[in-house]
């Protein structure tokens, strides 16, 4: 794919068509063995609306890249990259948590702060607090976790 020759400033963009081969072109010819961070950004209202964004390292060479991967809003979807760095499990279940975008593939996608049956806002279970269309205002309502939780 030649990307090492593409990196502009530390930074790179490819489309989820292609990320997967390009992480594995990073790692494998560009040394960046390490994923210092994975995590989303929500661009509203801009579109695309989300990226998922890959911080790549190369040890050796004292190197560091930024792969962002652009999803859209209405299906916010990846692979996951745990068959390239297990550490990226943990860092993948907590975007979906917090932006609910969904990995592909993950062993065991689910939420990593809010308990499966818990809610953000008390309104259901599909809120997400980083994302910025989400009310900070509202106040947990009638959900499992208040009824459930005894203090």
């Amino acid at each position: 794919m030649g990307l090492l020759t593409k990196i502009k400033n530390d930074k790179l963009e490819v489309s989820v068509e292609n990320f997967k081969a390009a992480l594995w072109e990073l790692k494998d010819e560009g040394g960046y063995h390490y994923l210092s961070d994975l995590t989303v950004v929500d661009n509203l209202p801009q579109t695309p609306r989300f990226h998922v964004v890959y911080v790549l390292t190369n040890m050796k060479d004292a190197k560091r890249v930024i792969l962002k991967v652009p999803l859209s809003s209405e299906n916010p979807r990846i692979l996951t990259v745990t068959d390239i760095w297990s550490g990226a499990n943990w860092m993948e279940r907590e975007a979906y948590d917090m932006f609910g975008v969904i990995f592909e593939g993950h062993p065991h996608l689910k939420r990593i702060y809010a308990a499966a049956h818990q809610s953000w806002s008390g309104h259901g279970t599909e809120d997400y607090p980083l994302r910025k269309d989400y009310n900070i205002i509202q106040r947990p309502g009638d959900d499992k976790t208040e009824k459930n939780e005894k203090w």
